[in-house]
């Protein structure tokens, strides 16, 4: 009987595996095949990670950096190791109670195996290049199915992946030296990947990671929802995240929901900064920080219905810088956002801290604020370009299809209109590639490489840096202070807070640069001199007359 009953099990068991085999023998071949296109959108991913983090740490030991960003975040990372919270002199305090980013703790594990600014950059432009993949998905997911040639597809898959990696916007990030912004495009393509590939634990967690950057990135995360249930609505044959929800109420009952929640986040934030600077902090539902109206998204508001031409003063500053950045995100991007013009729901955010400013940084190129938008423009090609074979397969034309492409297409087929999306693709491309601080030309990118110059200065610090004792008080040039982040009590003028000028053990200064001379008598070289005539410091060490380091005497 024992022997009948394992028998039994073993044909039941072979017939089982065998029909696995044979019966479907095509899924198990599709299980096994790899996705070329993947592998070489990983290879790409790999590269440009390796080819990003170089500008990085070049510009960096050429002593282009800066203490805002990449010195700040350095020195809170090292102090939070060594026992002092997020502590840094730059802001005379904890970095939390300016800034409430939990995303900090994360970046902990990272910085305490090799405590350096080189670390934060490796981190930093390697999540920064492997965004592709995420975004090669979305691609996939919207246009595997819809264009008809493989090859053709493969071409507008890489066009896209490439103009991304070589988009100036993508430059503005990795060659401002260091941001949480950052790791934005990464997040918002994991969300959208997660979103339609009805992952929805992942599609929550990557909204939490956004927020984590900055608490008032909440908006860009109800902003992805409120996107993600217009395109479920849209499209409820996809059985996406929110399609099952069919009365439109409820879904507007949720998003007035998951809105609550990110205002009572924003209300927490600051009240975490309070507890932490030690002081009741005001909250306010703000879209900008700086060259904004006063009093944030409530001010905005209030200024429209008793000062409309006040608000208007903010949003027609800088207006030609604020077009052209407009245009320039539009045209690297063929257009194509235009043509599924509700992607740019995730973008609202950005319009309403950028625009809406005075602030010339939000929508200059060579700044970090590029994050918040261009990851959006680039899901435009994916969700422009699917809505445009949509267009063109549906058997009426669509009205924002002119007749003349339609009655083209159906005559000559798809191919020619994906051949004519490529050129516009591929130009561009090479537009963004005018602006691209890699390019090997004098391009017209800000933090162009061809100006960024390795210079013996830089031998000369980390050598003498190794004789400045660990607790000394240093006051040191903005672009020099990331090499010197690893010291708590640091400060960087004009910016930062100064204690008494009595108390620095240390000054450092290069002459005849922009930093040291910047800010009248709070400027370096004014500090600088007053000590030296009163006899507080003496020289100390010098490289050519141009690096200078004075001692306390």
């Amino acid at each position: 009987m024992k022997l009948n009953g394992h028998n039994f099990i073993f044909k039941f068991t072979y017939t089982i595996y065998m029909n696995g085999i044979f019966n479907n023998q095509h899924l198990v071949l599709k299980r096994r095949k790899f996705d070329k296109n993947l592998i070489i959108t990983l290879i790409t991913g790999i590269i440009f990670s390796v080819i990003f983090s170089a500008y990085s740490i070049y510009k960096y030991y050429s002593l282009d950096a800066s203490a805002y960003d990449l010195g700040l975040h350095s020195n809170i990372l090292w102090n939070a190791i060594h026992g002092e919270s997020f502590y840094t002199g730059l802001l005379g305090g904890n970095f939390l109670a300016e800034h409430f980013a939990p995303f900090e703790y994360l970046q902990l594990p990272l910085y305490y195996l090799y405590p350096s600014p080189v670390s934060l950059l490796l981190f930093q432009d390697i999540f920064l290049a492997i965004s592709v993949i995420p975004l090669y998905e979305i691609l996939k997911f919207l246009l595997k199915n819809k264009i008809k040639n493989d090859f053709l597809y493969s071409i507008i898959i890489f066009i896209t992946l490439f103009s991304y990696e070589l988009s100036p916007f993508t430059a503005s990030i990795y060659s401002f030296d260091f941001h949480n912004m950052a790791f934005l495009p990464f997040f918002i393509f994991m969300a959208i990947y997660a979103y339609l590939y009805n992952k929805k634990i992942l599609n929550i967690a990557m909204l939490i990671f956004i927020v984590t950057l900055h608490s008032n990135f909440v908006y860009i995360s109800l902003m992805i929802i409120l996107f993600e249930m217009v395109y479920s609505r849209k499209y409820k044959n996809l059985n996406l995240m929110f399609s099952e929800i069919r009365p439109k109420w409820l879904l507007l009952v949720l998003f007035i929901l998951f809105t609550l929640t990110g205002f009572a986040y924003i209300e927490f934030a600051g009240i975490m900064k309070g507890i932490i600077s030690g002081h009741v902090s005001s909250v306010t539902l703000t879209t900008g920080e700086s060259g904004t109206v006063p009093g944030g998204l409530m001010g905005m508001v209030r200024a429209l219905f008793t000062d409309p031409a006040y608000l208007f003063s903010f949003i027609s500053a800088n207006y030609m810088l604020k077009i052209s950045y407009l245009v320039l995100l539009f045209a690297t991007t063929g257009f194509m956002p235009l043509y599924f013009p509700e992607i740019l729901i995730i973008g609202l955010p950005y319009f309403g801290y950028a625009f809406t400013s005075s602030y010339g940084s939000y929508y200059t190129l060579g700044y970090q604020y590029a994050a918040m938008i261009y990851p959006v423009m680039f899901l435009g090609i994916a969700f422009g370009i699917s809505k445009i074979i949509d267009n063109l397969n549906s058997n009426n034309k669509n009205r924002l299809t002119p007749k003349k492409i339609y009655n083209y297409y159906k005559s000559h087929g798809q191919n020619n209109i994906i051949k004519v999306i490529i050129v516009i693709l591929i130009i561009g491309l090479i537009l963004g590639l005018v602006y691209n601080p890699l390019v090997p030309y004098d391009s017209m990118a800000p933090n162009d490489i061809s100006g960024i110059h390795m210079t013996p200065d830089t031998r000369f610090l980390l050598n003498e840096r190794k004789y400045i004792p660990e607790n000394s008080t240093i006051l040191v040039e903005n672009n020099l202070m990331p090499l010197f982040s690893d010291y708590k009590n640091v400060y960087s003028p004009p910016f930062s807070p100064l204690p008494n000028y009595t108390e620095f053990d240390y000054i450092i200064y290069m002459n005849n640069t922009f930093w040291a001379d910047t800010g009248g008598n709070n400027s370096l070289i004014y500090i600088a001199t007053y000590l030296l005539d009163h006899g507080y410091i003496t020289p100390y060490a010098e490289y050519n007359n141009q690096v200078i380091i004075l001692k306390k005497a």
